[in-house]
């Protein structure tokens, strides 16, 4: 999958503000999606996760930027299956030199 492809689905999805929190960037093999869900109530950043993923058929990673000091509901939810379930995730890396960042990889649809 091409980059211009994921961001042109994006553009039909996300409004500007949206747009704004995500960069993708990858060789088609391998994509990486980097989220800033800073300021976004949890809610809000699962619904995000949740319609990347459902833009992205092949295996990716989404770097999520939840934050340290005021991020930790998001990052608590990232972190609890039951909160943030999608049957595609495949792993919740928390970052070891940043708490505000967390991985989550996603597997192939």
């Amino acid at each position: 999958m091409e980059i211009r492809t994921i961001q042109t689905k994006w553009s039909m999805i996300f409004s500007q503000t949206d747009l704004s929190r995500m960069q993708v960037s990858g060789d088609g093999e391998s994509i990486k999606v980097v989220l800033d869900t800073h300021g976004l109530k949890c809610v809000e950043a699962r619904v995000m996760i949740n319609n990347i993923a459902a833009t992205i058929r092949p295996a990716f990673t989404i770097q999520v930027i939840h934050g340290y000091n005021h991020g930790h509901d998001t990052k608590d939810m990232i972190a609890d299956e039951t909160k943030m379930s999608n049957k595609r995730i495949r792993a919740r890396i928390p970052a070891k030199k940043n708490p505000g960042v967390t991985d989550l990889v996603f597997m192939g649809a």
